[in-house]
């Protein structure tokens, strides 16, 4: 690295967008009873 070089970085915590289906079934279910959904 060099005082030129620009580097750049993201931090996802959803991989793929939160398109991958979670496998086994069970777990999707369980994951999905931690999340509370914000009321709008």
């Amino acid at each position: 690295m060099s005082e030129t070089t620009l580097l750049f970085s993201e931090m996802t915590f959803t991989p793929n967008a939160g398109r991958i289906p979670i496998k086994p079934k069970e777990w999707d279910y369980k994951l999905g009873e931690l999340w509370t959904p914000i009321a709008s």
